[in-house]
């Protein structure tokens, strides 16, 4: 009598489930935090089956997804069991389809991947419940240490999604946890998601205002303070985003007022997003607080920029030429970036990051605009550009010398060489903070 074919080795499933219960950290895991406390998380199980659902190995617990983790638990039992004909492996956005499709290639395995399963089965169910059970073992978790635990793990996870899980636990758990709540809102900051992020920044400011209120905090250097400041730079660059920049403005504003000492850099801010709602006003009396406050500030390229357009629009010409002329020495790229010319080397040698190209692009994503809606604004920046472009020509060709020299350390007199270099360099652009 022909009996049916048992095709269950031929054809097997990798699962994958998130636990919803939190657990502390055991063995393979370090078992606390640098800071020295207990850290928990969300563990992800992987369980690979045959066609019918049946366990081929006991699960694997890890902190997230980990696709090297995955083709290595599928290797061992490809020697233990012998490797299937097909093998479907549940969707997830964490993993890279390419990588997983040279794996199948490598293994001779027919591969697809499916979105099983949409509901957890009633048997998937039972085994989360007993995996957390084990983790979690007999003694007692404070819900606070819980949440302290959870925003410990979130700040090392790849995945966004897992991120933003273990806070929203973390918050469960405690709803006065502060770090988990900024956190959360950051994350949702990272991934565009810009009302809840807005909404988890205006929760933790007025949760934040009132416990401050009638008091006089060292802001920024009590680390305590810090989620509120975050939150309202936050809150700030959201409202950015969306356009709204008066009240980005007020934020930012609101910040500076907080702590003078400004470990968030918004004084450089402030004058640029009066710039972007056309309030020249508002531009120039925040340029007077900044150069009254700060007098022997290193200045920015991005504020020089903003410097010389208000005082272009306003009639101050000589104003606007000295700070567009100061701004291209410091940052050599932004000038040609707007006005849609070729480039210097980009493999020049740079005093510091705000010289680089990395720091222009962001310059042109955020204020460019400034410049495209007024053509006139864009022909006094060139004819500035035009006039210095002998003083730039000459930066450029020291520091591709410098980028070229800084291979010569065998040579004797590479110190003394580099210090004329470095001098000659601060007297062609005005000094290293100057």
């Amino acid at each position: 009598m022909i009996q049916p074919l048992d095709t269950a080795r031929n054809s097997w499933r990798l699962l994958w489930f998130d636990l919803d219960e939190p657990v502390p950290k055991r063995s393979p895991f370090p078992p606390v935090s640098p800071t020295g406390e207990m850290e928990y998380y969300l563990p992800t199980c992987m369980l690979v089956t045959t066609a019918s659902g049946k366990p081929i190995s006991t699960p694997e617990i890890l902190e997230e997804l980990d696709q090297p983790r995955a083709e290595q638990l599928l290797g061992r039992l490809f020697e233990e069991h012998g490797t299937p004909d097909r093998l479907t492996i549940a969707e997830s956005s964490d993993w890279d389809t390419e990588a997983w499709r040279s794996f199948a290639v490598d293994c001779r395995v027919e591969l697809s991947f499916g979105a099983f399963p949409a509901a957890k089965p009633g048997e998937l169910t039972q085994v989360a419940r007993k995996i957390a059970q084990q983790l979690q073992g007999e003694e007692f978790h404070a819900p606070a240490t819980v949440a302290r635990g959870l925003v410990a793990t979130a700040g090392r996870l790849r995945s966004l999604e897992k991120k933003s899980a273990h806070l929203r636990k973390a918050i469960e758990q405690d709803a006065d946890c502060a770090s988990a709540r900024i956190e959360l809102a950051d994350t949702d900051y990272q991934a565009g998601r810009w009302n809840e992020c807005r909404r988890g920044y205006q929760d933790l400011m007025d949760r934040e205002e009132r416990r401050w209120h009638g008091e006089s905090p060292e802001w920024w250097i009590d680390l305590e303070t810090r989620p509120y400041l975050r939150a309202l730079y936050g809150h700030a660059m959201t409202e950015w985003q969306q356009g709204r920049f008066s009240q980005t403005a007020a934020d930012l504003q609101r910040l500076l007022i907080l702590n003078p000492i400004d470990n968030q850099g918004v004084r450089f801010l402030i004058p640029l997003v009066h710039l972007l709602e056309e309030n020249d006003a508002e531009a120039l009396k925040s340029l007077e607080q900044y150069e009254t406050h700060y007098p022997d500030d290193y200045c920015e390229p991005a504020l020089l920029f903003g410097k010389g357009l208000v005082h272009w629009r306003v009639g101050n010409e000589e104003t606007a030429q000295e700070a567009y002329s100061a701004a291209m020495v410091k940052n050599l790229y932004i000038a040609p970036l707007l006005l849609d010319i070729p480039l210097p080397p980009v493999d020049l040698w740079h005093p510091n990051d705000r010289s680089e190209l990395g720091y222009s692009q962001d310059f042109i994503q955020s204020y460019a605009t400034l410049w495209d809606r007024d053509p006139a604004a864009l022909r006094f920046l060139r004819e500035i550009f035009s006039e210095i472009s002998p003083r730039l020509e000459a930066i450029i060709t020291l520091r591709r010398q410098m980028s070229e020299w800084q291979d010569q350390r065998y040579d004797r007199n590479f110190k003394e060489r580099w210090k004329e270099m470095v001098a000659l360099d601060e007297s062609m652009t005005g000094g290293p903070e100057r």
